[in-house]
């Protein structure tokens, strides 16, 4: 009894240990094991920021946590080493025996088995208690085990495994299989299969082809007064405006009515934004880059000689790839077996797509782009063009804008 009292600073630290030994088992599974939900909840708080930091960079935490969960279960079984030598020299033979199977018994326990089920059940909150203890091992520990890393385990792991062949990568094609596949076996829906198509098409389709034409673009000259801009977006329901000075190819920039109501401005110089210009070749893919890049939501289009062509949003990007699926176009309404009704802006490309026929020789993205191409002037109700075996005839028209076209397969 008198020797167990005389070890009590080292049963203390023996207790200490096992404790901070189970910190980093614990830790190490919570981290690992943190759902999406789990991480979108994090970024709510400060703490939650701490631990986003820390398992962006998942080998650096994973080699902090190995490292000092092995540097203290060492100094465990030396401080448990210690306490045994001290019992041998007193002839408690049995005692010492005793002693180690119960201080190994103590770590598998306490030291990895309950934490790591607690940090599995509970990540979320285990995660938010160890975040800035973990983050400072890991500004303390990250140096050495990163010397060690470098030094002794990547030359080991490459003496003992085999080289890895370096993965190929998967080609468009590929991918395009995978997902029809997947369809057809029902792991994803029909929908699903389609979204993801036209999302890997988007490097095939121009700008030119989703924008809004030069004359749906809702726009206001720089002279205008902030009451008559004002008026013209609530009566045409755009909160941006794009502003030019003299002739419309001549776009200064842009107002948004946000700053209208919050600046209330004198003069529409006053509140003028700059705008983007575009050229109408561009991938709608590299188009949407830009978009999520730089923060814009709009660009103005322009053709190869530099005059306004269109508008483009990253609504329309979005647009174009939510709104084609098939038998879901407003914009497209078969009448009878060979006779169709489309708006004028309705996507020419998309509507050849959808009854399965070649596509047209033009360069007209629309319904309406391709009328007036061929019949090269302001149309009229009851105008028609014939293609091959197709007719095309102005059913409506608004604003010497095409509204509808009735199409006939002959």
């Amino acid at each position: 009894m008198e020797t167990i009292i005389q070890q009590t600073p080292q049963i203390i630290s023996l207790i200490l240990l096992l404790a901070i030994s189970g910190f980093f088992s614990g830790s190490e599974t919570a981290f690992f094991n943190l759902s999406f939900t789990d991480r979108k909840k994090l970024r709510k708080s400060k703490t939650g920021e701490t631990v986003l930091h820390l398992i962006s960079r998942p080998k650096s935490l994973l080699n902090t946590l190995l490292f000092g969960n092995m540097i203290i279960n060492v100094l465990y079984f030396s401080a448990a080493g210690q306490t045994a030598v001290a019992l041998a020299g007193k002839g408690n033979t049995i005692l010492v025996t005793l002693y180690g199977i119960v201080s190994l018994f103590l770590l598998i326990i306490f030291g990895e088995i309950m934490p790591k089920s607690i940090a599995f059940s509970h990540s979320q909150d285990f995660c938010t208690l160890t975040a800035y203890p973990v983050y400072v091992c890991q500004k303390l520990l990250s140096p050495i085990a990163a010397v060690l890393n470098n030094l002794f385990i990547k030359p080991a792991v490459r003496l003992i495994t085999p080289a890895i062949p370096k993965a190929e990568k998967i080609g468009l094609e590929h991918l395009r299989y995978l997902v029809k596949n997947s369809g057809k076996k029902g792991l994803i829906n029909q929908e699903e299969s389609e979204l993801i198509s036209r999302v890997m098409e988007l490097g095939k389709s121009s700008v030119k082809e989703i924008m809004r034409p030069r004359v749906d673009i809702v726009m206001c000259e720089k002279a205008s007064s902030i009451d008559d801009v004002f008026e013209l977006m609530r009566s045409s329901r755009v909160k941006k405006i794009p502003v030019y000075e003299d002739s419309v190819d001549n776009i200064c920039g842009y107002v948004h009515q946000r700053d209208i109501l919050t600046k209330n401005p004198e003069c529409v110089s006053e509140v003028l934004r700059n705008t983007v210009f575009l050229p109408e070749q561009k991938s709608v893919e590299s188009l949407l880059e830009f978009f999520l890049e730089t923060k814009n939501e709009m660009a103005m289009i322009v053709d190869e000689y530099g005059g306004l062509s269109g508008l483009a949003t990253i609504k329309d990007v979005v647009g174009s790839i939510t709104s084609g699926f098939k038998g879901k176009n407003n914009s497209i309404e078969q009448i009878s077996e060979n006779k169709y009704r489309l708006s004028g802006s309705a996507s020419l490309l998309e509507w050849l797509e959808l009854i399965e026929l070649p596509n047209i020789d033009t360069d007209s993205s629309t319904v309406s782009g391709f009328i007036i191409s061929n019949t090269r002037k302001i149309p009229h109700k009851g105008d028609s063009v014939r293609y091959q075996n197709l007719k095309f005839t102005v059913e409506d028209v608004e604003d010497n804008r095409i509204k509808t076209v009735l199409v006939e397969l002959e």
